[in-house]
């Protein structure tokens, strides 16, 4: 499908109009400054970061080569943001042999992918965080399952064996109906006001994850999707039915405006 560049942001959307869900991997300072404006916004709200003349919310983690950081939009607009780490001991760039969250759960993540991987390879995760939403976004939680899913995919195109994430205690019972586990118990978070526990989801358990949690549901390594995600180009992201799923079961997600890692 054709693509214009929007003006006002520099990322590429589609032409169709209507009620769309898209995320774009970014690529260029005019994205990251929107990423990280958007994280800076909705982590001051809740007193989670200082004032920063910039406005900027933004970590020597952002420049290294196993971080990416994805923007999602609704309709052209962005609306959510979330980053992901690539934890890959076997890679020969020693900078993957570490993730932001190692800063207090170093010896649990390498000894729970060391568990946990195949044999002969030395193992691999991803690591989310960053995740926040616009301000007129805030109770959008179609975005927030796109920002999910997107960072799925680049566990998939990693082939990793574990997804961790750092994440404040009152997060994880959300966290547990997408088949996560609670690895470490909270421990304060570096340059964040808050403590954060260690929760990890494995692969014995991905086709039970994309069987269970709808926005999790039909992703697959190399659909198209995945292709234009990570090719930088605008990716289509269906999470609408997952909404009228969820909506059917008795307790509700409580999901997060922001994450901490």
């Amino acid at each position: 499908m054709d693509t214009d560049v929007e003006p006002r942001t520099g990322v590429k959307r589609l032409r169709e109009t209507g009620n769309i869900i898209e995320a774009q991997l970014v690529t260029s300072p005019q994205q990251a400054r929107l990423a990280y404006g958007m994280r800076y916004d909705a982590y001051r709200e809740y007193g989670f970061v200082g004032e920063r003349p910039d406005g900027l919310f933004s970590d020597e983690y952002d420049t290294r080569p196993n971080y990416s950081t994805i923007l999602v939009f609704r309709n052209g607009t962005p609306a959510a943001t979330i980053r992901v780490a690539l934890f890959d001991p076997g890679h020969p760039d020693p900078v993957f042999h570490r993730t932001q969250a190692m800063e207090i759960f170093e010896t649990e993540i390498r000894a729970v992918v060391a568990a946990e991987r195949r044999p002969g390879t030395a193992g691999s995760a991803i690591e989310l965080g960053k995740l926040a939403r616009a301000a007129d976004a805030a109770n959008d939680v179609e975005v927030l399952f796109a920002a999910f899913r997107a960072a799925g995919y680049i566990g998939l195109h990693h082939d990793v064996d574990a997804v961790l994430n750092a994440v404040r205690a009152h997060h994880m019972p959300m966290y547990r109906r997408c088949g996560f586990r609670v690895l470490e118990r909270p421990r304060p978070y570096p340059g964040l006001t808050f403590q954060t526990g260690l929760m990890g989801l494995f692969r014995d358990q991905y086709a039970v994850a994309q069987h269970t949690v709808p926005f999790m549901a039909g992703m697959a390594a190399g659909d198209p999707t995945h292709q234009a995600l990570m090719a930088g180009e605008p990716a289509r992201l269906s999470v609408f039915s997952a909404l009228e799923s969820l909506a059917a079961r008795a307790a509700p997600l409580a999901m997060p405006a922001v994450a901490a890692s």
